[in-house]
């Protein structure tokens, strides 16, 4: 049915088990969907860049395939308490959404998501959540994580998944459940010798990355004994 611009309506029985690829896609009249739960396969782009304002997930469905709902116009999305999946690029370019609730127990979210989902300031991130691909919320408005686990779990859940470095920025605040959490990007930079110079990151849990560069052949780093000895290494005060 893809290109159909003239279909409104589609009712999909509870004993489908597949949708097929680009099945509705590009149908600009279509605005509302009812997913079965009986959707075992999705294709992909199955509702691409249709008119959808508002989709039914029924419960009992346990996946939501790649680019299924890219560049359709909703303005909320509330998925079933089944839901264990949501695919890559499932609602990238959604660009009305303004706040997402992955409920508790989706355990994988695809890499690019929501991407550009640019009115999208707030997830509600569950703790079961343990694989997030990479661009999950690359050109978004998302300054707000509430997460279903501690401080310590969102850190080592970063630390581990393919979208750490955009889950990695000073500019979100992340609420857990004993506190609140804004990763912290800290830099410092010197020099330790004869035309040596050292860089110190700070990775946001509890760890550091200290790089030495020499800048000319020959270089020489200083004789410091120990990190806190008589001569202390230059980067030891920025360490907490």
């Amino acid at each position: 049915f893809i290109f159909c611009t003239r279909l409104f309506n589609v009712n999909l029985p509870n004993t489908l088990l597949s949708l097929g690829r680009e099945s509705f896609a590009y149908c600009t009249s279509l605005t509302h969907i009812t997913i079965p739960a009986s959707i075992r396969e999705w294709g992909i782009r199955v509702f691409e860049s249709s008119a959808l304002e508002t989709v039914i997930f029924e419960e009992g469905l346990e996946q939501i395939g790649d680019y299924c709902f890219a560049g359709v116009k909703l303005k909320e999305i509330v998925f079933p308490e089944s839901l264990k999946k949501i695919g890559e690029f499932a609602f990238s370019y959604c660009e009305l959404v303004k706040s997402i609730t992955i409920p508790e127990g989706v355990t994988s979210i695809g890499a690019n998501a929501f991407n550009s989902c640019t009115s999208l300031a707030t997830i509600n991130l569950p703790k079961s959540v343990t694989d997030i691909g990479t661009g999950v919320i690359e050109n978004t408005a998302v300054t707000t994580i509430n997460y279903g686990g501690t401080v310590e779990e969102y850190k080592a859940l970063i630390n581990s998944v393919d979208a750490s470095e955009l889950l990695k920025n000073e500019d979100i605040l992340v609420n857990c459940t004993d506190g609140t959490y804004v990763y912290q990007v800290s830099f410092a930079s010197g020099t330790c010798g004869k035309n040596v110079t050292w860089e110190l990151s700070n990775n946001g849990d509890n760890t550091y990355k200290l790089t030495l560069k020499p800048t000319v052949y020959g270089a020489k780093t200083s004789d410091y004994g120990t990190p806190a000895g008589a001569t202390p290494v230059p980067w030891v005060k920025y360490i907490t």
